[in-house]
């Protein structure tokens, strides 16, 4: 089986995943050449940055399901709070640390920079697959959807005659006020 057809009947959680990891993985390829200037901590930054964003993902994914399973109770949204405050601790703990290496024991293996630059994509990739998806430029499903289409039902209306008003008039005294008539 091709990597294409499994891609296609992956969910859309799958896909994403592997969308991320893969413009991740690539970005970092393309990031290499900085080891050869002797910094390293540009590609590794970058692929730290994306993996922190994998796991984000993640967490706003299992989130968003508990939110929407009903069988969660009143635990399903605590959790979904819980995912909230893990994703901002892993953002704030994964940036910290690449400061201290860049700004504070100038490390060269962990650069805060790329690695803050391997954070941001996650968003806009994200959205730009929810375009395509819904867009359909590009199907993102195994089989052609055939929408089944309900019979149209057409209702007799009665005719009735028109009902005929009786003009009227308003008239208006010196004084502003209105006469009918």
């Amino acid at each position: 089986m091709k990597l294409s057809e499994r891609f296609l009947k992956w969910d859309e959680f799958k896909r994403n995943l592997f969308v991320l990891s893969v413009f991740g993985l690539f970005v970092s390829a393309l990031l290499l050449p900085f080891c050869l200037f002797g910094l390293p901590g540009v590609p590794f930054g970058f692929l730290v940055g994306s993996l922190t964003s994998l796991l984000a993902y993640i967490t706003i994914a299992k989130g968003a399901s508990l939110l929407t399973n009903a069988a969660g109770g009143v635990a399903g949204p605590l959790l979904a709070v819980g995912f909230n405050f893990l994703r901002i601790a892993l953002y704030a703990g994964v940036l910290i640390i690449a400061a201290f290496c860049t700004f504070k024991w100038e490390n060269r293996w962990l650069n805060f920079w790329s690695t803050f630059a391997g954070i941001v994509p996650m968003p806009a990739i994200l959205a730009i697959l929810s375009l395509i998806k819904k867009k359909s430029v590009m199907p993102l499903t195994a089989e052609p959807k055939v929408e089944e289409k309900e019979p149209v039902v057409e209702e007799k209306v009665e005719e009735t005659a028109p009902i005929e008003e009786e003009p009227v008039s308003l008239e208006i005294d010196n004084q502003g006020e209105t006469k009918n008539g």
